[in-house]
């Protein structure tokens, strides 16, 4: 539900708010690669490309 949140709040413009949401979300299941992914897709959309880019390369290790 946090990453619904975050989407939304990232398409509303409140990028701060959305990057906070979705590592909230990390920090409650932080094994999941589809969250981790999430979050690296917020910081794409919220212009954080370098955090994009270290996020992602995180995901990849979790998973294929």
């Amino acid at each position: 539900m946090r990453r619904v949140y975050a989407n939304f709040l990232t398409y509303r413009g409140r990028a701060d708010e959305a990057v906070a949401e979705m590592k909230r979300a990390v920090e409650n299941d932080p094994m999941s690669v589809d969250l981790n992914w999430s979050l690296g897709w917020t910081y794409y959309l919220t212009r954080r490309y370098e955090w994009a880019i270290v996020q992602y390369g995180k995901a990849l290790e979790m998973g294929p």
